[in-house]
């Protein structure tokens, strides 16, 4: 899959997002927070916390509404290991975020 851009509110920003082929079970030792949010509303968590941090991966599981932020950037991980077989995405790189003005 390739990388989504959308819209999020509360920045005001245009952001870019990876998905990763990986299973957030296999992170879980690296999260720094997990809450209730919408999708748009989880990029900006990421982004105002753990991105300027130099950390750009979070998890959201859209059935349960559930957003969680992890201490990893995407260089730091291998997806030829831990993949998932089916294309079911809950775990994404924020990759930029740019005013909604430059788009």
């Amino acid at each position: 899959m390739f990388p989504v851009k959308l819209y999020v509110p509360k920045l005001d920003k245009i952001c870019e997002v990876d998905p990763q082929n990986l299973n957030a079970a296999l992170i879980q030792n690296h999260k720094v927070f997990h809450f209730n949010s919408t999708f748009e509303h989880c990029i900006s968590i990421v982004y105002a916390t753990v991105y300027h941090s130099s950390y750009n991966i979070f998890s959201y599981d859209e059935k349960i509404t559930t957003c969680a932020g992890y201490r990893l950037h995407s260089r730091q991980l291998n997806s030829s290991i831990n993949t998932l077989e089916n294309e079911v995405f809950d775990v994404y790189a924020l990759i930029n975020c740019l005013e909604a003005l430059n788009e």
